[in-house]
């Protein structure tokens, strides 16, 4: 009997499909790639006193999805 139960789970964990994940770097990549042409200036939009040091600090925030 525990043979089935052991045959079951290993013909599901090996029946899933495969996932696939961004790395960090990705992430940053993607983060890099979008920033001056749309995320930038949707921030100056909805926040137009930001100062230089504040969009600094909004770019680094954006990789935070990233760890």
């Amino acid at each position: 009997m525990n043979c089935r139960w052991l045959a079951l789970a290993l013909l599901l964990l090996f029946s899933l499909p495969r996932a696939a994940a961004y790395s960090v770097l990705t992430h940053e990549q993607i983060v890099d790639m979008v920033w001056l042409d749309e995320l930038r200036p949707m921030l100056l939009q909805r926040f137009p006193g930001l100062t230089a040091e504040q969009l600094r600090t909004a770019h680094a925030f954006a990789y935070g999805g990233a760890v």
